[in-house]
């Protein structure tokens, strides 16, 4: 995996959010330190998210994970494309 990120002990700290809706809105509020993305996450919310991490100037990290293998890392039955890491 390209991250370093210990996904157990952010999940155990609340400091992950899940979701593309959820991560876009905390990264309006400015409350993310990073936005990991899975390898397969979709053209139009990547760019969406990039550009919004732009412009608050907030890391974007492609992750080696499927959406798949990402939603069973953070313990949750469903694919997960995007997490935010709050700050």
């Amino acid at each position: 995996m390209a991250s370093q990120h210990n996904f157990r002990e952010l999940l155990q700290k609340e400091k992950l959010i899940i979701g593309a809706n959820e991560t876009r809105r905390a990264l309006s509020k400015g409350e993310l330190a990073t936005i990991l993305l899975a390898a397969n996450c979709s053209d139009e919310i990547k760019k969406d998210l990039e550009h919004y991490a732009s412009l608050s100037k907030t890391p974007v990290e492609v992750l080696e994970s499927s959406n798949d293998e990402l939603g069973t890392i953070v313990k949750k039955p469903f694919a997960v494309s995007v997490l935010g890491v709050k700050k």
